[in-house]
């Protein structure tokens, strides 16, 4: 071991520096905290934006396609066909996962109190095998599917059945306009009660047999208002958005999940400037108090740093001295960062003892998605920036002089 090291080792164990023992813990306890806040924040943040995400392709999938045509209304849409081409094309596409067919019709809901405006949105059988929408049920159950006629069963979102009064197994008319004198009336009864806490849906959006809207619009079964395309995930979807458009003709139109909902993915990008601004602030406290606790080791030593001198160490041996003992305390600042960083993460993930509004912020509990690549640059980061501002306060050793340290009190 050199004398630098060992040195280095003995520092912090003189009973009398009290003072100096306290200031270690302040910067353990520093570098600790900034990294284990910048690895929740990022974490939860991440989840956030997962999560959001999530909701977003479950209930339009990573793409829309439809009829194109300028010339038509929200209920005279161009229907496609399921035996078009290029939707085989487009399922040996790499990463695609399923497609899922689609109607729409615009309908008023009218309970025996209320009456509302919906979008009634249709699926076939089988969308069961998928279903993100069961992921959402709070109450009732799913859509049931007869083999001869479309089924009257309707999935409510938790804000609709309040405001119609209804509940599972309640009865209610859906009006369906055909003109501006006509319409037709179907009865339906409330099998579900789903809640994805955005408005979006939550206040427009009912689910029923995709069947019934293909009679209404006086469709055969090999017509539909469009398919939602599904992918392993979204950043792949997004890598093969050429490859699909290659396949469609020009009756065909594409639309992502980014372009359809932007308002939200540019809030996530207003978002990650604030909360990188906020935690440049915290990691640069904690540099701050690292200088800080290192002029204070310094400083109580003054007398120890002249006595070497004299007897002939050298600046860079002292400079190494005081090196290697910051190493010491950023090694235990990382160690416990690290534990309690990803030990809060982990008890929300499993337990999500920190609740939320969902009517505020889309979900119930504080979303977590641990990113250990995250975690690994974070942790190196603040091992860069530690390991630099250490630098700094050792070459004040070079300007104290041995006499005058010797004196010093």
């Amino acid at each position: 071991m050199s004398m630098a090291r060992w040195i280095a080792s003995r520092l912090g164990q003189d009973k009398n520096m009290g003072f100096s023992k306290a200031v270690e813990r302040i910067a353990i306890g520093s570098i600790a905290l900034g990294l284990a806040v910048l690895i929740v924040s990022f974490s939860v943040f991440e989840g956030f934006k997962a999560q959001l995400t999530d909701k977003l392709c479950d209930f339009s999938g990573h793409f829309q396609l439809a009829g194109y045509d300028a010339n038509v209304n929200f209920d005279e849409v161009r229907p496609l066909s399921t035996a078009s081409p290029a939707l085989k094309q487009i399922a040996q596409i790499p990463h695609f996962a399923f497609m899922q067919p689609y109607s729409k019709r615009a309908a008023l809901l009218k309970s025996d109190t209320e009456v509302c405006g919906v979008i009634f949105k249709g699926f076939d059988k089988a969308y069961e095998e998928n279903a993100p929408l069961k992921n959402y049920l709070r109450q009732g159950q799913f859509i049931q599917f007869p083999d001869t006629v479309p089924s009257n069963d309707l999935i409510l979102s938790q804000h609709l059945s309040k405001n119609l009064s209804l509940k599972c197994g309640d009865s209610l008319v859906a009006h369906f306009v055909e003109s501006k004198t006509t319409s037709r009336y179907r009865k339906m009864r409330v099998a579900g009660v789903y809640r994805s806490s955005l408005e979006e849906f939550d206040n427009s959006i009912v689910f029923c047999d995709m069947r019934l809207i293909q009679k209404l619009n006086n469709w055969p079964d090999t017509l539909v208002g469009g398919f939602e395309l599904y992918f392993e995930n979204l950043n792949l979807a997004e890598q093969q958005t050429d490859l699909i458009l290659d396949e469609l003709s020009y009756t065909m139109l594409l639309t992502s999940v980014l372009d359809a909902y932007s308002y939200f993915f540019d809030w996530f990008k207003i978002i990650d400037r604030n909360v990188f601004i906020f935690l440049s602030i915290i990691v640069f406290v904690a540099l701050f108090n690292i200088i800080s606790v290192l002029l204070i080791m310094i400083v109580e030593r003054v007398e120890m740093i002249g006595i070497l001198k004299t007897i002939g160490a050298s600046n860079g041996q002292l400079q190494r001295i005081f090196f290697y003992k910051s190493i010491k305390l950023m090694y235990w600042g990382v160690l416990w960062g690290n534990l309690i960083g990803l030990a809060i993460c982990w008890l929300q993930a499993y337990f999500q003892w920190i609740p939320m509004d969902e009517d505020t912020y889309y979900m119930r509990a504080v979303p977590v998605l641990l990113n250990y690549a995250v975690v690994f640059i974070l942790n190196i980061l603040i091992l860069f920036l530690v390991l630099f501002m250490i630098l700094l306060p050792t070459f004040l050793i070079s300007f104290i002089k041995p006499i005058r340290a010797i004196r010093f009190q």
